[in-house]
């Protein structure tokens, strides 16, 4: 068997496992933080705004841990925030007071920030020798772990333990997290750059930002993932409101979800049958034609079938974006914390607008408010020429 082949296979498996681990661990804990909240005598609000302290660190730092990972390294930073999140995790499990986990809350914020971060830069570094084909097996890897293994596996342990012993087994999964990263050698270690750029830091952001190939990837992408969290969240009150009950609510928001992984996945594939560009348009009308049913039909079916296609949209959409930014050329850490600023804010403020547009007008609005947003991006597409999707080196 081909030697290159034989490297590359093993190296995307270090990096799923890797993501899948990281995903249970991320799953567990956003299962447990809304119960332990409520323990501390969380009002509603409060629960919510939980969730949203954990955005605001990893927002904060998203940026600046580029920096860091291309002057020390992806295995360096990614160990140092593991240790930190490690530490602030124990913190959460001994929080008695509602400031004081909040605070903790937000140090896990920027800790997870940048252990995702370190993945994401060394993973873009060796895209080109894993091939762009698996450029969503990470993602969706994360995903499997996120979406489905962690929040099942959190809910078996919640019932037997208490909330302590919870947070010290996502503890010991970071911790197993950093023992894979220091042993996985050679071919699959997390890069290690060598920084020889010693220009001012505000002139290397000023850079970032003028790279317009990086910032439209990072647009386009954040504007899709965004509808794909708001949909996932509105489309809850909106069954209920239709009279549906949770299990098939559950049902619905999982397809939406498997939709996603599948295509990021499969969706390499399309790659030497179709070109990005074209790829690109075919995530976003996807998405569109998905609204576009939730929004004028109210057919529990085809309200599924709805979702199931804004997460295949969305999943098409994040396999191109990560093939892109593999490809693209420049320092991975810069790229993959500006990628990471761009969807997350996108992913803190399409819920936020969407819940203005529901109080406001109706829970049909959180849909109906991204439907111009999506028709603007698809226009912004069509302009785009197909040797300005990548670069090509």
């Amino acid at each position: 068997m081909n030697k290159e082949l034989v490297g590359g296979n093993k190296l995307i498996s270090g990096f799923m496992s890797l993501s899948i681990i990281s995903g249970i661990s991320n799953g567990i804990f956003q299962l447990i933080v809304p119960l332990y909240a409520i323990s501390l005598y969380a009002t509603d609000a409060q629960v919510g705004f939980s969730r949203g302290v954990i955005q605001l660190g990893s927002l904060i730092v998203a940026l600046p841990s580029g920096f860091l990972i291309d002057k020390f390294g992806s295995r360096k930073i990614y160990v140092f925030s593991c240790i930190f999140d490690i530490f602030a995790i124990i913190m959460v499990s001994v929080s008695t007071t509602l400031k004081f986990f909040l605070l903790v809350l937000f140090l896990e914020g920027i800790a997870g920030s940048i252990r995702w971060t370190s993945v994401n830069s060394a993973f873009f570094e060796k895209i080109n020798y894993i091939g762009n084909d698996k450029s969503g097996w990470v993602r969706a890897s994360m995903a499997i772990g996120l979406n489905f293994i962690g929040p099942l596996l959190g809910g078996a342990i919640i019932v037997k333990n208490n909330y302590a012993s919870v947070f010290y087994f996502i503890g010991g999964l970071l911790f197993l997290t950093v023992f894979m990263s220091i042993f996985l050698k050679n071919d699959q270690e997390l890069v290690n750059s060598n920084y020889k750029n010693k220009e001012n830091t505000l002139i290397q952001i000023g850079r970032l930002f003028r790279n317009k190939l990086l910032i439209r990837t990072a647009l386009i992408q954040s504007v899709i993932i965004s509808c794909f969290i708001s949909c996932s969240v509105f489309i809850v009150v909106f069954l209920l409101n239709l009279g549906y009950q949770t299990n098939t609510i559950s049902v619905v928001i999982a397809s939406q979800g498997v939709g996603f992984i599948l295509i990021m996945f499969l969706g390499g594939k399309l790659y030497k049958k179709i070109s990005l560009r074209s790829l690109y348009i075919d995530s976003v009308l996807l998405v569109i034609v998905g609204l576009c049913i939730i929004i004028f039909i109210n057919n529990i079916y085809l309200i599924w079938l709805g979702m199931v296609l804004i997460g295949i949209g969305a999943g098409l959409s994040t396999n191109i974006s990560y093939s892109i930014l593999g490809n693209m050329k420049g320092e991975k850490g810069k790229i993959s914390g500006l990628f990471y600023l761009f969807t997350g804010t996108g992913m803190a403020i399409g819920p936020l607008v969407g819940s203005f547009m529901v109080a406001v007008f109706g829970i049909i609005y959180g849909f109906i408010v991204f439907l111009p947003i999506e028709l603007f991006i698809l226009m912004f597409i069509l302009f785009i020429k197909d040797d300005e999707i990548m670069e090509v080196h």
